[in-house]
């Protein structure tokens, strides 16, 4: 049977061999990759430097359309254990607007960012697989876009959460990390949700933010500080509270208050009305940061 009959999550029997994708997700994370030239995907030979990349990956398979693949819109499936991430592939650069949107708040070298700008080509992934964990479905797919920084990947984008970073920082180092460990185990706001910095006209101060975490089944959370030099504390904190939340399965609800510091904590309330500028796709908590006096004023 064909890949694209299986890329679409379809075979003719049980014993039919290749991957399937799985059509029965609920919900289907995507991350994107952009090319500093033309799509070059030949399965053959990425699958098997693609199986040296980690030991979990002896029997990964790569397979894509070669119609489609002469086309210049590659489709395909890479698959490994319970994972599949479904790729679809244009040679031709992604939307100046939403590249744009992610690249902009990312905290990489401005050098890198323009010559993300100037790419030629993209890449989608979707994943369909089967493992419903969704940290390790972000992980599996950053495992792929790290491995395609080897042919010609820039940057690895998530357009959900209005983030991205540099695709080599995922390809790891096989003789000193366990990649697949690291990306399972990545600060969340990094890539799988977005920590985006901005200012609104009118209102003193910075805001910090997370996007995307609705699709973690998480808030997001958002808080105001003076100015830029409190945002790496706030990144910390806010990583260290949706890591909790994802672990131990805990809710918040408006007035939770959490310690986060020594003599720190944090006090959540939701956006006001006024607030347009947090609007989120899910739940959003503003958080405001006080110390343990100032708890119960």
């Amino acid at each position: 049977m064909s890949v694209l009959t299986r890329f679409f999550g379809k075979k003719e029997s049980a014993a039919e061999k290749g991957l399937v994708a799985n059509e029965q997700l609920e919900t289907t994370l995507s991350l994107q990759l952009v090319f500093s030239g033309a799509l070059d995907l030949d399965a053959a030979t990425l699958e098997k430097q693609f199986r040296a990349h980690h030991k979990s990956l002896k029997k990964a398979q790569i397979e894509i359309d070669d119609k489609t693949n002469k086309q210049g819109t590659p489709l395909g499936l890479i698959g490994w254990g319970e994972h599949i991430v479904k790729v679809v592939g244009f040679n031709q650069p992604m939307p100046a607007d939403v590249l744009e949107n992610s690249i902009q708040p990312s905290h990489y070298d401005e050098a890198l960012k323009n010559e993300a700008r100037a790419h030629k080509s993209h890449l989608l992934m979707y994943y369909q697989g089967y493992d419903k964990n969704p940290i390790r479905q972000y992980a599996a797919m950053a495992l792929v876009g790290g491995f395609l920084s080897r042919v010609g990947a820039i940057v690895i984008v998530n357009e959900s959460a209005c983030t991205s970073l540099p695709a080599s920082a995922l390809r790891g180092d096989s003789t000193s990390e366990d990649i697949v460990s690291t990306l399972e185990n990545f600060p969340l706001a990094a890539l799988y949700c977005g920590f985006v910095k901005y200012e609104v006209e009118g209102i003193d101060g910075v805001w910090l933010r997370t996007y995307g975490g609705s699709l973690l089944g998480l808030p997001d959370l958002a808080s105001l500080v003076d100015d830029h030099s409190g945002s790496e504390e706030v990144f910390e904190i806010f990583n260290n509270v949706l890591k909790y939340l994802l672990d131990s399965g805990a809710r918040f609800v408006a007035g939770n208050t959490m310690q986060v510091g020594e003599d720190l904590f944090m006090k959540l309330r939701l956006a006001s009305n006024e607030e347009y500028y947090l609007e989120s796709e899910g739940e959003l908590f503003v958080a405001e940061f006080i110390s343990e006096a100032e708890i119960n004023k």
